[in-house]
């Protein structure tokens, strides 16, 4: 990802997985939750049935561990 690429992404991480919202399904591509694996190593990344979209991206449900 561009440096532009990870600042938008870190933002959208950053206005889904509130303090309030730790559990939620996100739509990501295979680069995205690899970034996000670094950043938050506790998370946990279930992928969804029938999760492919035609962008390349896929729905996965992310847990982010508290604390």
């Amino acid at each position: 990802m561009t440096q532009y690429e990870v600042e938008r992404f870190e933002e959208f991480l950053s206005e889904s997985f509130s303090e309030e919202i730790r559990s939620r399904e996100v739509r990501l591509s295979t680069e995205q939750i690899e970034y996000m694996k670094k950043i938050y190593p506790g998370a946990t990344v279930q992928e969804m049935v029938d999760n492919e979209c035609g962008d390349g991206k896929f729905w996965f449900e992310v847990k982010l561990m508290n604390g």
